[in-house]
């Protein structure tokens, strides 16, 4: 695990020390996921499609209570995510969009992950007599497959600890689904809780089984699998500069030559920047330098 992390490892890829390609990527990712989160809004909102884009059309027009469900929760983490690496890639020098980056890159990973786990093993009916629909492959599906993708050509190291942030998000979310099945709160279909293993009123103790089940074991397994699945990427050699024997010079597509610079990859940054580093022009292409303390 590296002490530090540097410009070039938010604007480039493992495979290639190319920034235009991978903003190419990262525009084209947003681009696509924002496009499916309009559509999902067009349904819920307006019925406007379908199926094979959804299934129970006339139902699917859930209006506000399309924000009760954990799956669109992290759909739009997801898009948050995607937004933040972009804006990084094309600012690097941005220290608080950094630390988003860094929160939204673990936090949405596990999650993700977890909606596609509890959704085609505790919550679809394989019995029905019709293939899945577009909308529902995708929340569900190429949700995760785009993290696989992350994960595996990010630079960005992918921190074993740092499971607690999907953990914390996903008690949010427990309290926000206790407290709206208490209050009265129903499903699209008109039924009293949102998903059928959170059924508080009918049957708690296997609720709070699968609650302490998702905190305590499933997270950190999945987070454990992802940890695995970037160590695995990232034994990949990555395309640096031949000129330096320690890796710290890329060069851009331009033929410009890069200076990786130093970015401490911790929970809490501010007291630590404030000390250690300081910046001498805010300009695009200037590099910040160690402080001398």
């Amino acid at each position: 695990m590296p002490e530090g992390l540097y410009d070039s490892d938010f604007q480039c890829s493992k495979f290639s020390a190319s920034n235009n390609l991978f903003l190419a990527y990262r525009l084209v990712a947003f681009t696509y996921w924002l496009a499916w989160i309009i559509m999902n809004w067009m349904i819920d909102f307006g019925g406007v499609f379908e199926y094979p884009m959804w299934h129970d059309f006339k139902l699917r027009r859930s209006g506000w209570k399309h924000f009760c469900y954990l799956t669109n929760w992290t759909a739009l983490l997801l898009l948050a995510y995607l937004g933040v690496a972009l804006y990084t890639c094309l600012r690097p020098k941005n220290l608080q969009m950094r630390k988003w980056h860094l929160f939204l890159y673990h936090t949405v990973a596990d999650c993700a992950f977890l909606v596609t786990l509890l959704y085609w093993g505790l919550l679809v009916d394989y019995r029905r007599p019709y293939p899945p629909a577009l909308m529902e492959v995708h929340v569900h599906g190429v949700n995760f497959t785009i993290i696989l993708i992350e994960v595996a050509l990010s630079r960005l190291p992918f921190m074993f600890h740092h499971m607690i942030y999907a953990i914390v998000y996903m008690l949010f979310y427990t309290l926000f689904n206790l407290c709206y099945v208490m209050a009265g709160g129903t499903s699209v279909s008109g039924k009293p809780y949102i998903y059928g293993f959170l059924n508080w009123k009918g049957n708690l103790p296997y609720a709070i089984f699968i609650v302490f089940f998702v905190w305590f074991v499933a997270i950190p397994g999945l987070h454990t699998l992802l940890w695995t699945w970037n160590r695995v990427w990232s034994l990949c050699k990555v395309h640096i500069d031949p000129d330096t024997s320690d890796g710290n010079v890329v060069t851009q597509t331009d033929g410009r030559k890069e200076q990786r610079q130093p970015f401490i990859a911790v929970a809490s940054f501010d007291d630590l920047y404030e000390k250690q580093y300081s910046y001498k022009s805010s300009s695009y292409l200037d590099k910040p330098l160690l402080s001398e303390v």
